[in-house]
C-alpha cells in the first residue's frame, strides 16, 4: 500500500513541484489549499485547509509548505495557529516544515545550522516561531531552504526580474558592480530534500542550499548569453551576500543538489 502523504501549501512555487515528484515516487499524495487551486495538476485528490484541519491520524507524512515574505503580521498568526492545529490532529505522522535561510539575517562568514539570527524580521520570526512548535511534535524535520528557482518562478524576486528585464528590453542592471553573492536552490532538489527527510529517520534541522554562491554578474553573465543583452551598473548595492555549510544536510540525509545554476537558468530561460 502507497504511503499517505498531505502537501499543505500545494498551490506554491514548491508544493507544485512536491505533488509531481511525490506522485512519481508512488506516493498516495493529497494537495492542500487554502485560497485557489488552479496551480494543482489535474487528477492530485484535493483538499481545502478547513476540511483538512478537521481530519486526524490520516497521513504517515505531513508537509508543511506555508506562507511567504508578502504575508501580512495576521496572516502569519493564522498560519501558525493551522501549524499547531495539525500537530495536534496528527501525532502519528512525521511532519516536515519548510522554514527559510531568512532566520539567520546577514552574516559575513559561512552560515551553518547553528548560526545565531541576526535581527530576524516579521516573516523570518514566523518561521522561527513554526520550527518551535513542530520540533514539540514527536517525528519531525526543519528545511531551512535559501533561494528557491526554476521555471514557473514569478515571485518577482531577483531572478525572474533580470529575465524579464533581459527578455523584454535586452538589458540587466545591476546594482553596485555586480559582485553580490547568493546561494541558489533548483526547486526540483528542494523537493528531493523534502522526500530525503520524510524518509529519515532522524529528527532534526537541516540547511537546504547548493553550497554553491553565485555573483549576480555571473547570473547575468548566464542569462546575457542566452538573450545577447547588454550588461551595466547603477547605484551601489545594499543587500549581503550568503554562503551556506550544507555538509551535516548532505550527509544525514543522504543528499545532494543535481541541478547546477547554468543547467537551472537555462530551463527557465527555455519558457
Amino acid at each position: 500500500m502507497n504511503k499517505r502523504c498531505a502537501v499543505v501549501g500545494a498551490n506554491g512555487f514548491l508544493g507544485k513541484a512536491l505533488i509531481r515528484k511525490l506522485g512519481k515516487q508512488g506516493f498516495d499524495v493529497t494537495a492542500v489549499y487554502n485560497r485557489s487551486q488552479e496551480n494543482i495538476d489535474e487528477g492530485t485528490d484535493k483538499v481545502k485547509i478547513t476540511d483538512f484541519l478537521e481530519l486526524k491520524d490520516e497521513y504517515e507524512y505531513i508537509i508543511l509548505s506555508l506562507g511567504n515574505y508578502r504575508c501580512s503580521h495576521s496572516e502569519l498568526i493564522e498560519i501558525n495557529d493551522m501549524i499547531r492545529r495539525i500537530q495536534l490532529q496528527n501525532q502519528g505522522a512525521k511532519l516536515i516544515f519548510i522554514s527559510s535561510t531568512n532566520v539567520y539575517g546577514a552574516h559575513s562568514g559561512i552560515i551553518s545550522t547553528t548560526s545565531s539570527f541576526n535581527s530576524p524580521s516579521l516573516y523570518p520570526l514566523s518561521k522561527l516561531s513554526g520550527e518551535f512548535l513542530v520540533t514539540g511534535h514527536g517525528k519531525y524535520a526543519v528545511l531551512r531552504l535559501t533561494y528557491l528557482y526554476g521555471k514557473g518562478l514569478d515571485n518577482k524576486s531577483f531572478l525572474p526580474n533580470v529575465i524579464e528585464k533581459s527578455k523584454r528590453e535586452g538589458e540587466i542592471i545591476l546594482f553596485g558592480d555586480g559582485s553580490r553573492k547568493q546561494d541558489y536552490l533548483h526547486v526540483d532538489d528542494a523537493a528531493e530534500l523534502c522526500i530525503k527527510a520524510m524518509q529519515s529517520e532522524e529528527n532534526g534541522i537541516f540547511l537546504g542550499a547548493s553550497g554553491t554562491s553565485v555573483s549576480n554578474y555571473e547570473i547575468a553573465e548566464i542569462i546575457s548569453a542566452q538573450h545577447h543583452s547588454e550588461i551595466s551598473f547603477t547605484g551601489t548595492e545594499s543587500g549581503s551576500s550568503f554562503y551556506f555549510d550544507i555538509s551535516e544536510t548532505r550527509e544525514k540525509l543522504n543528499w545532494a543538489p543535481q541541478v547546477d545554476i547554468v543547467q537551472g537558468i537555462n530551463e527557465m530561460l527555455s519558457i
